[in-house]
């Protein structure tokens, strides 16, 4: 009876595996994420007004957790590339080129198809980036908002906010009570 064994495969391609599905995992979970935050924000109207301060917060939640996950996995992408036997670059576009080259040499040794994965995963990447500056902008705009109107009401408030209009376009204070027959 003759054993079959399985192929020799290396630390380096079981790690690059495991890297790479690390990140693919973090960047489609995180994508999802904002997916659903995007789909809340276009139509409030649609989520149960009971329930949509408890999606929002699961949301939230989500994408906290999410980007928790995705700076794990760089971090592992990171220590992978740095114990690769390629020279490491200092700019964002050589390190890139060190990621692409490093994943050829080891596609070429072991038969494997990590870039394609890789490459495949760039697109996805790019969504994300996107997505979460377009979040990124809409929480600004919602946080000057709402501080806008946490002054209005909590600031003493000087003559000219309280201004009122009258018909004749002047303005009075609120607490004069006359009236002019232009105000009737």
């Amino acid at each position: 009876m003759s054993q079959v064994t399985a192929p020799a495969v290396s630390p380096a391609h079981i790690d690059t595996q495991v890297m790479l599905e690390h990140l693919a995992a973090a960047v489609s979970g995180l994508t999802d994420a904002h997916q659903r935050l995007a789909e809340l924000l276009a139509a409030p109207d649609r989520a149960d007004r009971a329930d949509s301060g408890a999606s929002l917060d699961e949301l939230i939640i989500a994408i906290r957790e999410g980007h928790a996950r995705l700076e794990e996995a760089e971090q592992q992408r990171q220590s992978w590339l740095a114990a690769q036997p390629i020279r490491s670059s200092s700019t964002e576009s050589n390190a890139r080129q060190d990621m692409h080259h490093a994943l050829i040499a080891i596609d070429q040794a072991e038969f494997t198809s990590h870039l394609a994965s890789w490459q495949a995963l760039q697109p996805l990447i790019t969504e994300l980036d996107e997505r979460t500056r377009e979040h990124q902008m809409v929480i600004s705009r919602l946080g000057l908002f709402i501080q806008e109107r946490v002054n209005l009401l909590t600031n003493a408030a000087d003559g000219s906010d309280t201004a009122v209009y009258a018909a004749s376009g002047k303005t009075s204070a609120p607490a004069d009570r006359r009236r002019s027959l232009g105000d009737a």
